[in-house]
């Protein structure tokens, strides 16, 4: 999936993954999420933009963020592939990251269960300031 804003300035990538899935490999697109968001990337940007889904084409030309996510479970074959891209976990082992310089574009890759509890905690944030809960 790719996400662009109203002027353009922001690319986003998300790829989903299979639940479960413990069969990736470095290296080939149809295995490794991160050469796909790569390659999704560099097929976008040659593109010069996307076609949303109301017919209107989004430009890149001006794009100064790029960002990806890769939604999978983190199994030991893709914790592999991560480490084989420079992925770090510094700050939070369950969300592994990387800014990759040839392209511009920072990736971060986390399970279906770190999704769900990142978007609880925001909604949690906007339900205390918007609604004084």
């Amino acid at each position: 999936m790719i996400l662009g804003d109203e002027d353009g300035s922001t690319l986003t990538i998300v790829e989903f993954k299979k639940p479960s899935r413990d069969d990736y490999r470095f290296g080939p697109a149809k295995t490794d999420p991160v050469t796909q968001v790569i390659d999704t990337l560099e097929q976008a940007v040659a593109a010069g933009g996307i076609t949303r889904t109301d017919g209107r084409h989004i430009s890149f030309g001006s794009v100064s963020r790029r960002q990806a996510y890769i939604v999978a479970d983190l199994t030991p074959s893709l914790v592999d592939v991560l480490r084989k891209h420079d992925f770090a976990n510094d700050y939070n082992p369950r969300i592994w990251t990387r800014y990759r310089r040839d392209g511009g574009i920072f990736i971060q890759a986390f399970g279906y269960d770190t999704l769900v509890e990142m978007a609880k905690k925001r909604n949690q944030a906007f339900s205390k300031v918007l609604l004084d809960d």
